[in-house]
């Protein structure tokens, strides 16, 4: 893995740590929105709820009115029903918005844990991508130093060969160093 690699490998574990940023960030908006609209939602349902009940109490003042008036079991009857109608009403109000609470909260638990399994899985992924940049950051260097023993190594036979201290054997097969005055053989065969 050369320098050019290891660089394009940043970038792209750069690019999606960002993407896993913006999708934690998507996913905290929308679970925001989600909380505004049932706030928004239960106001309506309690206005709702306070305008039925002022309507059953003005129907009841105004049957209460004929019922004195006329004295007669029919009103009784009509308040009775309009009040068991109003309570109907209002108590399906109340199951629905309950419903809405419900969903929404399995809405949001299911976001929160797709949201927390989404940020494991990219710090996983940046864990995996630094130890990845540090083997081969960890590789290169070795290799680096492999080389450069080598590089040391070869200077010295050419420094040797320059200084006449080693050359080729005399009869042509094999090397010789100069010990002194005489040549000796560095490779026996």
């Amino acid at each position: 893995m050369d320098q050019r690699e290891l660089e394009a490998l940043v970038v792209k574990i750069s690019m999606f740590a960002n993407r896993v940023n913006e999708l934690g960030d998507h996913v905290a908006k929308q679970s925001q929105q989600a909380t505004e609209q049932l706030t928004h939602t239960a106001k309506g349902l309690s206005n709702v709820a306070d305008q039925s009940v002022a309507r059953i109490v003005e129907g009841v003042e105004q049957s209460a009115a004929k019922s004195i008036s006329a004295g007669a079991n029919m009103a009784v009857s009509d308040i009775l029903q309009r009040l068991g109608n109003g309570v109907q009403l209002l108590d399906s109000q109340v199951r629905q918005m309950i419903g809405a609470v419900n969903t929404l909260e399995q809405s949001v638990v299911k976001t929160d844990r797709a949201h927390v399994a989404t940020a494991w899985k990219g710090f996983i992924g940046l864990l995996i991508g630094a130890l990845a940049i540090v083997g081969a950051s960890t590789y290169m260097v070795w290799s680096a130093r492999q080389d450069l023993g080598n590089l040391k190594w070869a200077e010295q036979v050419q420094a040797a060969e320059t200084a006449g201290k080693l050359a080729q054997c005399p009869d042509g097969a094999g090397i010789c160093a100069l010990d002194g005055k005489k040549w000796v053989r560095l490779d026996s065969q």
